[in-house]
């Protein structure tokens, strides 16, 4: 996100928006991924609930 975006709230309204579309549609959870170095994403993605569960491996070709 670019950071004239930042901190006025829409990542909130936008997980609010996925989190109840998903309920709507019979979802039981959400998934996502984001870079190790992100490091303002991962306390966003805390305080919206989500636990690290594991590690997402990619090797470049």
């Amino acid at each position: 996100m670019k950071p004239e975006y930042r901190k006025k709230g829409l990542g909130k309204l936008f997980m609010g928006w996925i989190h109840r579309y998903c309920k709507e549609k019979g979802c039981n959870s959400v998934e996502l991924n984001t870079y190790v170095e992100n490091h303002p994403s991962h306390k966003f993605y805390y305080n919206e609930g989500f636990q690290i569960l594991g590690y997402h491996f990619l090797k470049k070709l």
